[in-house]
């Protein structure tokens, strides 16, 4: 992807993967995800973050990679945090109305 590099952890960074795209753990549909960098202060603790905005009935289908991340989920609800991982098993997230997801991957 044009303008996107690896960092440390061989995440991809300062990208966008939009509906229908895949990458190497990662399957997208109705979905955009956005990585970003973290700033030169964060890295010792933050490899990545990213924001994933979903359609409803969006599904993002996930091939683990044995990491471990910290998620908020925005939706029509109160907003819920999650720790996820190690993933170790495929797993398949569904939106069942639009959501905004915020995720970081630690160090």
């Amino acid at each position: 992807m044009p303008g996107s590099r690896l960092n440390q952890a061989g995440l991809q960074c300062d990208a966008l993967l939009e509906s229908d795209v895949s990458i190497t753990s990662t399957l997208v549909h109705r979905a955009a995800i956005r990585f970003h960098e973290a700033a030169d202060l964060l890295r010792p603790y933050v490899g990545c973050f990213w924001v994933i905005t979903a359609d409803r009935d969006a599904t993002i289908r996930i091939v683990p990679d044995g990491s471990t991340s910290i998620s908020i989920e925005l939706q029509g609800r109160p907003s819920a945090w999650l720790l996820r991982g190690p993933l170790v098993r495929p797993e398949e997230r569904r939106f069942s109305s639009a959501a905004l997801d915020i995720s970081i991957k630690p160090t």
